[in-house]
């Protein structure tokens, strides 16, 4: 398995319309990327926020690069600095219900 960790700023003052957004339209388009098996984003107050996704293999998160990009750029004008993107391999996985 590969990860890509984002981190990423949005304005805190639109933090609301940043999840409405993600909720009407981006969720949808994420859940739909092949090889991904888990992702998850978290943000702070202050807007600062991180994104893990977690795909089956690296080159399945190469191959959907124009997709994420597309994705990013929806977010836009609710960034405050373009997102840092890192790559890994995943060492361990752990997944609880």
């Amino acid at each position: 398995m590969y990860a890509r960790v984002t981190t990423w700023k949005v304005d805190p003052d639109r933090r609301a319309e940043v999840e409405a957004l993600v909720n009407s339209g981006i969720l949808s388009k994420v859940e739909a990327l092949p090889g991904l098996k888990t992702a998850i984003s978290a943000m702070r107050d202050d807007g600062t926020g991180i994104t893990t996704a977690v795909y089956d293999s690296e080159a399945s998160a190469n191959a959907v690069t124009d997709q994420i990009a597309e994705i990013w750029s929806a977010l836009g004008e609710y960034l405050t600095a373009p997102p840092s993107v890192s790559g890994y391999t995943v060492m361990l996985h752990v997944q609880k219900d």
